[in-house]
């Protein structure tokens, strides 16, 4: 035999075994196709354009009750969470690890220090509303670090009116008595913290809080965090109720 005959009989052993890699077995089910590489999906591309989670929320003390052997909401206080939507136009569903958490008792790790020092804040409320809570008690204002991100509001007594809308990233509310009067509370942003700590929670009209991630065109990260503690006293007044919200956060193509 040849060089040439060799390197014949070679090639058609060659074309052989590549014409039969492109039969598909009839007993085969799987689609198959040699020539066309099959894409792989990525998980966090898929992740990033799906609608984010909302926030953690965690509610605990004296608003929670324990009901049928669980942990339940105070009937005038509901918590609404909700994924954010994604590329599809779907609403992402909740992740279990962002359902929101009920405790009766406060968390271990909970070391808030509450001010007993006879003082007021108020915060979007009325010289009326303020006069009628501030006798005796001496006004104050919040502090504001200076990195312009965190803002305290502790006082023995915190007054919350209205439409309040802090551009900060941590707010932290501390009061002996914290009294809600139709509040309307938002937070936006990614990482974002606020938290309420109080021992006696006053309710007065229709309050609200609400929490929303930003809207990007990466989904992957939660809303802020929302934290409520009341260690001693829920008081709602009557007809009063409050209304927490959470929202992940809505893809937004990058333009």
């Amino acid at each position: 035999m040849n060089m040439r005959t060799a390197l014949n009989i070679v090639a058609i052993i060659l074309a052989i075994a590549g014409t039969s890699a492109c039969v598909k077995n009839p007993m085969d089910p799987t689609p198959h196709s040699p020539n066309v590489s099959q894409p792989k999906q990525n998980p966090d591309a898929i992740k990033m354009t799906e609608g984010g989670q909302p926030g953690d929320i965690q509610i605990s003390g004296a608003i929670v009750e324990d009901r049928e052997s669980k942990p339940q909401l105070d009937e005038r206080v509901s918590i609404v969470a909700r994924g954010g939507i994604g590329i599809s136009g779907a609403e992402a569903p909740i992740d279990s690890s962002y359902q929101p958490q009920l405790s009766t008792r406060l968390d271990a790790k909970s070391q808030f220090k509450l001010p007993s020092d006879h003082s007021i804040i108020s915060v979007g409320c009325d010289p009326e509303t303020m006069g009628r809570h501030s006798q005796s008690l001496t006004v104050k204002q919040p502090i504001k670090n200076k990195d312009d991100i965190t803002v305290h509001i502790d006082a023995s007594t915190v007054l919350l009116c209205g439409k309040i809308d802090f551009e900060y990233q941590f707010v932290a509310v501390n009061a002996d008595r914290l009294i809600l009067i139709d509040m309307d509370y938002s937070q936006s942003g990614i990482l974002n913290v606020t938290r309420f700590s109080t021992n006696h929670l006053v309710m007065i009209g229709v309050n609200k809080i609400t929490s929303k991630a930003a809207d990007l065109d990466d989904t992957r990260f939660p809303g802020p965090i929302l934290a409520l503690e009341v260690a001693q006293e829920f008081q709602p007044e009557p007809g009063s109720k409050m209304e927490i919200v959470s929202v992940g956060s809505r893809y937004v193509a990058r333009k």
